[in-house]
């Protein structure tokens, strides 16, 4: 998953890993945003699978 411009990572894996690091990441979230038009516009859908991991960060 890279932004629009095909350079960086989407910001949403971002967001992802924060919410998993914090114990806030829910499974219905996810499948929410897999099936969402705009989530899924201009790919073929088959690809809706993602395996998430993090760590807490160092301070």
């Amino acid at each position: 998953m890279v932004s629009q411009n095909g350079r960086e990572l989407s910001g949403q894996l971002g967001l992802w890993f924060r919410d998993l690091r914090e114990d806030r990441l829910k499974r219905r979230s996810l499948t929410q945003r897999f099936y969402a038009e705009h989530f899924t516009d201009k790919t073929s859908g088959d690809g809706c699978s993602i395996a998430l991991t993090a760590r807490p960060l160092r301070a």
